[in-house]
């Protein structure tokens, strides 16, 4: 007997099975609280931005990688029979909401192949009219990778000197002109880092 094959997401703790141990993972889709009915498959990728700038005359190119691109990724789905479509006409309504003042909200996504993405939530947008063909119902979702604002980095609080930003003129001044009360011990440390910035090599300090 084979032994079973799974992966494992380290980031999202989610493992992914080999399919053939477990297939009906992967025909199934879970949005937010909602199994979409039928068998269904998921496409897409996970794109970067490169700006590759080509030099007239020379071979070769130059690359600045951008940034990483949240990826649209398409859900694809069968439905068989009257309960399936039934059911999917509820749940389509919920997931394209069109009241007024009405916003999309990141919902969690989960599927073997989100998981190897490393997708955890995203955002409906789009919704296509479905198709049918033989008898089976065809639907077509289009999802985007959800990910939350990246936090603005804290500039450093109760640190008066920049190092290479004050001449030694400036630096005196400002020191003086500091309104808060320090400590003899502050005072020291403030004077030796004053000290080092001063001795930084290159360093010019004006008159």
């Amino acid at each position: 007997m084979a032994d079973k094959l799974e992966g494992h997401d380290s980031e999202t703790g989610r493992s992914i099975p080999y399919p053939e141990d477990n297939g009906a993972l992967w025909d199934r889709i879970k949005l937010g609280p909602y199994v979409l009915p039928g068998t269904w498959t998921v496409g897409g990728s996970i794109p970067r931005r490169i700006d590759v700038k080509k030099t007239k005359g020379a071979d070769g190119a130059r690359f600045r990688d951008q940034g990483y691109i949240p990826g649209v990724i398409p859900l694809t789905g069968e439905l068989i029979g009257a309960t399936d479509w039934n059911e999917m006409v509820k749940i389509a309504k919920i997931l394209t909401p069109r009241k007024r003042g009405v916003s999309l909200e990141p919902i969690a996504v989960e599927h073997p192949a989100f998981t190897f993405l490393g997708i955890t939530n995203v955002l409906v947008q789009e919704v296509f009219a479905p198709t049918l063909d033989g008898g089976k119902i065809s639907c077509r979702i289009s999802v985007l990778e959800w990910t939350p604002k990246p936090k603005k980095k804290k500039e450093p609080k109760n640190f008066p000197l920049a190092v290479g930003s004050f001449a030694s003129g400036d630096l005196q001044r400002f020191v003086r002109a500091t309104p808060w009360q320090i400590t003899p011990a502050e005072q020291y440390n403030q004077d030796n880092a004053a000290q080092d910035i001063l001795a930084l090599p290159g360093f010019e300090p004006k008159p």
